[in-house]
C-alpha cells in the first residue's frame, strides 16, 4: 500500500493482473506477521464466545419464556450481529492502520515498485487482502458455531434456530460490504493524515460512535436473505467504498498520470454511493414515521368518534394533522356490529390482492351514525363505487380510513349492508399501530413474535387480520375494547 516516490507512470493501468499481483504479496505479507495471527485469534476467540454464551443463555432460560421455542430463524445471530461485527472492525483496525509503514521496512514496496502498476492498483490489491484475512477469521467463528449446534443437540444452545440463509446474508452481505467499505475508509485516512497515531485517535471515534448506533439498531433487523432495498443500500456502500478507495490513491507518495482523473472518479463514486446511502435511509426513516401517522390520524378520529357531537368531515388528507384538524367535529360514536362478510378475495402475489365483499353491519344503539368509518389498508385502492343497500354512497379513503356517508333513511334501520372493492398489496406497517413494543425497537422482544403482520410473496402468503386487508369497522386503534 505504500507508494515509493519515483518516475511519473505513462500510460500505466490498474489492470487484473496488477491488482492479483499486488494481492497475493499482500497475503504473504500479512500471513507472515505475528500481530496478524493473534489479532485473528482474538477476533475468532471473541467471535465464537459471544455466539455461544448468548446461545447457551438462550437456551438456558427458553423453557421458562411465554415464547418458548418461538424465537424466529436468525433473530438468535441478529441479537449478536453487532458485536461480532463490532470486533471484527477492530480488528481490521489493527492490522491496517500502520500498513504502509510496515511494507516499507519489509521492502515489499521496493520489490513491486519495480513493476508497472498504478497507485490504484497497488492499493485495490492490498486492501482486498487484508479485508479477505480479516474477514476470514469472523466467518470461520459463525460457521463453526452453526455446525457445532447442528451436531452438537444444543451442547451450544442454539439448536435448529439458525439457518443456513441468515448465516449466508450475514457473512456475504453485511460483514464483507462493511469491512471493505470501513479498510477503504482507513486508507483515506492513512493516505490523508499520514500519521499512524492521528489514523488510530480517528478510527478510534468513528468506531465508538459505529458501536453505539449499532447498539440502537434494531436487533431483529437481519432476514434469511436481504430484500430488494437493503441490496441496493449494500451495493451503494460498496460504491461509496470503491470511491473511497480511488480518492485515497491519489494520496500515495509516488506519482503518476492519472491522479487528477482518479481522484475526480473517486469523488464521484464516493458522493454517488453516499447520496444512495442517505436516500435508503431517509426511505426506510420514512417508513416508520409513517406508522406515527397512521397512530395519530386514527386515534384522534376515534378520540372525535367517541364524544365530540358533531358530523365527521370527509375524509381526503394527506397529513395527520390535517386529519385531526378535519375529524375534531365527530360525533358521539354510535357501536357498530360486523356481523356478517361475504364476498370473493383473489390472492395473486406479489402484484395484487383483489377484495370484493359485502359486510353486515347491525347497530347497537337507537341508530346508525351519518358517517361509517371503517379501516382498510392503505395499500389498497378503492376500485368503483361503494354501495349500501344496492344504492351508491359517497366515500373517501385516505391514512387507512374509510369513511362512507348513509342516506338519511338507513340511519334508522336495524341492519345495513355495505359493499366495498378494493385491490391492490397490503402494506403490513398498518398493523398493530397501538404496539407495545414497535416492531422497531431496540429492544430484542419483536424477535420473539415476529415483525411482519402480513406476507405476501411469490411463494407464501400470510394475510393476519390486523393489518386490515378486509375492511374493519371503526379506526384502527383501540380494538381491545368493546
Amino acid at each position: 500500500m505504500d507508494m515509493l516516490a519515483g518516475e511519473p507512470l505513462k500510460g500505466e493501468s490498474a489492470g487484473m493482473d496488477a491488482i492479483a499481483g499486488f494481492f497475493f504479496a499482500a497475503l504473504r505479507s500479512i500471513r507472515r506477521s505475528v500481530r496478524y495471527w493473534l489479532v485473528a485469534a482474538a477476533l475468532f476467540t471473541l467471535s465464537l464466545l459471544t455466539l455461544s454464551a448468548f446461545g447457551e443463555l438462550y437456551a438456558r432460560g427458553a423453557a421458562y419464556l411465554p415464547a418458548a421455542d418461538l424465537l424466529a430463524p436468525g433473530a438468535l445471530l441478529a441479537a449478536h450481529r453487532p458485536a461480532v461485527l463490532a470486533f471484527a472492525l477492530v480488528a481490521l483496525t489493527i492490522v491496517l492502520f500502520d500498513f504502509p509503514t510496515r511494507d516499507e521496512q519489509a521492502g515489499v514496496a521496493a520489490a513491486l515498485g519495480a513493476k508497472p502498476a498504478t497507485n490504484l492498483g497497488r492499493l485495490t490489491g492490498a486492501l482486498a487482502a487484508t479485508v479477505a484475512m480479516t474477514w476470514l477469521p469472523s466467518a470461520a467463528a459463525v460457521v463453526l458455531w452453526h455446525v457445532l449446534a447442528r451436531l452438537g443437540d444444543g451442547w451450544v444452545g442454539i439448536g435448529d434456530f439458525v439457518e443456513v440463509a441468515p448465516i449466508a446474508g450475514f457473512l456475504l452481505l453485511d460483514l464483507a460490504p462493511a469491512l471493505f467499505a470501513w479498510g477503504a475508509l482507513l486508507a483515506l485516512l492513512i493516505g490523508v493524515l499520514r500519521n499512524c497515531l492521528a489514523v488510530v485517535a480517528v478510527a478510534a471515534a468513528l468506531l465508538v460512535a459505529g458501536v453505539w448506533l449499532l447498539a440502537w439498531m434494531p436487533r431483529h433487523w437481519a432476514p434469511a436473505w436481504p430484500d430488494a432495498q437493503a441490496l441496493g443500500q449494500r451495493a451503494a456502500i460498496l460504491l461509496a467504498a470503491v470511491g473511497a478507495a480511488a480518492f485515497a490513491a491519489t494520496f500515495g507518495p509516488r506519482s503518476d498520470d492519472q491522479v487528477l482523473r482518479t481522484r475526480l472518479v473517486g469523488i464521484a463514486l464516493l458522493s454517488t454511493g453516499l447520496l444512495v446511502v442517505g436516500a435508503t435511509a431517509k426511505a426506510a426513516m420514512a417508513g416508520v414515521k409513517q406508522r406515527s401517522h397512521w397512530l395519530a390520524a386514527h386515534a384522534a378520529l376515534e378520540d372525535s368518534l367517541s364524544g365530540r357531537g358533531q358530523e365527521p368531515a370527509s375524509v381526503s388528507l394527506a397529513s395527520d394533522a390535517e386529519f385531526a384538524q378535519r375529524t375534531r367535529n365527530a360525533p358521539a360514536r354510535a357501536r357498530i356490529d360486523l356481523e356478517r362478510v361475504a364476498g370473493r378475495v383473489v390472492i395473486a402475489p406479489p402484484e395484487r390482492l383483489r377484495v370484493d365483499v359485502t359486510l353486515r353491519l347491525r347497530r347497537r344503539g337507537q341508530a346508525f351514525p351519518s358517517s361509517l368509518v371503517l379501516s382498510l389498508n392503505p395499500g389498497l385502492v378503492v376500485q368503483g363505487p361503494i354501495t349500501l343497500a344496492g344504492a351508491e354512497a359517497p366515500h373517501s379513503h385516505a391514512m387507512g380510513a374509510l369513511t362512507v356517508e348513509l342516506p338519511d333513511g338507513l340511519q334508522g334501520a336495524e341492519t345495513i349492508e355495505l359493499s366495498v372493492e378494493a385491490s391492490g398489496v397490503p402494506d403490513p406497517a398498518f398493523a398493530y399501530l397501538e404496539e407495545v413494543v414497535p416492531a422497531d425497537s431496540s429492544s430484542g422482544v419483536p424477535a420473539y413474535f415476529g415483525t411482519e403482520a402480513a406476507l405476501f410473496d411469490d411463494d407464501y402468503v400470510a394475510l393476519m387480520p390486523a393489518a386490515a386487508w378486509l375492511p374493519l369497522v371503526g379506526p384502527h386503534v383501540r380494538r381491545d375494547e368493546p
